[in-house]
């Protein structure tokens, strides 16, 4: 078991050698409120994301920094017990990133798709 993000939330790598793929579920319960499930699962998104671009990047100074994050829900979400979150690198050219994911539920079920522009910011100089 792995602590990241806030206390909240447990995750566990599926490789404990890689950020990728991991399960994440809430330590707490949270209230019966879709908003809320989706909030939620929006937030646990955008970290675990930065994180595959910042990995990408190869300079551990950097600072990730989420650009645009978009999550696409299919169907009422729900954050009550583990989900699978896979996310790829899809492209990276100088200080930028652009990560792409998927969300399941623990039968398999698809939850979200997400797709998150990163721009990696270096100490002493601007992203190019």
């Amino acid at each position: 078991m792995v602590r990241w993000g806030f206390d909240e939330v447990e995750v566990v790598h599926h490789d404990p050698e890689a950020i990728h793929p991991l399960w994440v579920k809430p330590r707490v319960g949270l209230p019966d409120d879709p908003a809320l499930h989706a909030a939620a699962i929006a937030f646990v998104s955008d970290m675990a994301l930065v994180l595959v671009a910042h990995e990408a990047g190869g300079d551990p100074s950097a600072t990730p920094l989420t650009v645009d994050h978009a999550i696409w829900f299919h169907g009422v979400p729900r954050f009550d017990d583990w989900l699978f979150l896979d996310a790829r690198l899809s492209s990276r050219q100088g200080d930028h990133a652009l990560v792409f994911a998927t969300i399941t539920g623990a039968e398999g079920d698809l939850v979200a798709t997400v797709c998150q522009g990163v721009r990696l910011r270096r100490s002493g100089r601007r992203a190019r």
